[in-house]
């Protein structure tokens, strides 16, 4: 009697371990897709555009010199804001260490920004001089190897107009 009913409690067993799993690596996905979402939602968030407006002013005077190199002449606004952007992409980059993001997703909305803000941030110099920023950076430059942003159209695009602007300021010298 008993060995006649093993093979259904057997059955049973194994279709709520797999029941159970599955609905596990579901919500585990769907968690991924609800923090990436929300940190587009923060992105374009009105506030963080007036943060990122100040960021790219201040970090385009040297363009070439990053966060580092532009912040003693930024004002006390354009510094928090600088802050603020980096401080977004660094939660971004201990996010996608921790496997905490949908990587598709990221990859798609944020690859662009990645690749355009990550350089200006950053600069394209050493920055032996980066101090307690160098950690930052370091994760920055890991995030853009991570979500192949090296090469990306927007990125591409700012370097071209950055090369214009710097070809315009010497023919006006």
């Amino acid at each position: 009697m008993i060995l006649d009913l093993a093979p259904a409690i057997i059955g049973a067993l194994i279709g709520a371990l797999f029941g159970g799993a599955l609905t596990a690596w579901f919500s585990r996905q769907a968690s991924k897709t609800s923090a990436t979402a929300e940190l587009l939602k923060d992105w374009h968030s009105p506030s963080m555009r007036t943060v990122r407006r100040l960021a790219k002013l201040a970090c385009e005077r040297k363009p070439e010199a990053g966060l580092v190199g532009n912040w003693d002449e930024a004002s006390e606004q354009e510094q928090l804001a600088i802050t603020v952007v980096a401080g977004f992409f660094d939660r971004i980059s201990l996010l996608h260490k921790h496997r905490e993001l949908n990587g598709a997703m990221l990859k798609s909305a944020f690859a662009g920004l990645i690749a355009f803000w990550v350089p200006l941030i950053v600069g394209q110099s050493n920055q032996s001089d980066a101090g307690e920023w160098r950690p930052l950076f370091n994760r920055l430059e890991r995030l853009i190897a991570k979500t192949d942003s090296i090469g990306h159209p927007e990125a591409e695009l700012y370097r071209t107009q950055q090369a214009g602007k710097a070809s315009e300021e010497s023919r006006s010298v």
